[in-house]
């Protein structure tokens, strides 16, 4: 949901919110502009690449992840979002040996 909303305008968000009348569609386009959107992954680009990460697209890619991460309740410390992209980054090595 969130990705769905993030490139959506604010005015956009509240004329779909007016448009629907739907109690859930409120409580949830609320959340998301309380809440939901400003959550961001701790780690950034300059953190991946001490990581030992080169810099690239994938950039985008994991820190992507590790908001979706955030938002899912699947990593809520800098330590466990580190791990997360050690995770990713063996999911990339496996593939490339392949």
């Amino acid at each position: 949901l969130v990705r769905i909303l993030d490139p959506i305008s604010e005015d956009a968000r509240e004329i779909f919110s007016i448009a629907l009348d739907e109690p859930h569609v409120r409580v949830n386009l609320a959340r998301y502009h309380d809440e939901w959107r400003l959550i961001a992954a701790e780690l950034n680009g300059d953190d991946l690449k001490q990581m030992g990460i080169p810099p690239s697209p994938r950039y985008r890619e994991i820190l992507t992840r590790l908001r979706d991460a955030r938002l899912d309740g699947r990593v809520s410390s800098r330590a466990e979002e580190e791990d997360y992209v050690q995770q990713i980054s063996a999911e990339w090595n496996r593939s490339i040996a392949r």
